[in-house]
């Protein structure tokens, strides 16, 4: 697994695919463009705005996860 810094590309947004309701973050990397998937109302995803600075993980079969840090608000 690898940590990457990322940058959000564009607005968070719910979707709704097969499965049921996903939000959907897009972010840019040094390494390429990912897309993480999240389940619907994730606030960790939904409160992201573009251009935002945010830390994720690549697993070995190249998904992407956003790192979430603890909140102190």
């Amino acid at each position: 697994m690898k940590l990457l810094d990322a940058r959000v590309n564009g607005m968070p947004r719910q979707v709704t695919t097969k499965y049921g309701d996903k939000s959907v973050l897009d972010v840019a990397t040094s390494e390429g463009n990912y897309t993480i998937w999240r389940p619907a109302g994730d606030s960790e995803v939904m409160g992201r705005r573009n251009g935002e600075r945010v830390s994720m993980a690549l697993d070995s079969k190249g998904k992407a996860s956003l790192v979430e840090h603890a909140s102190t608000k």
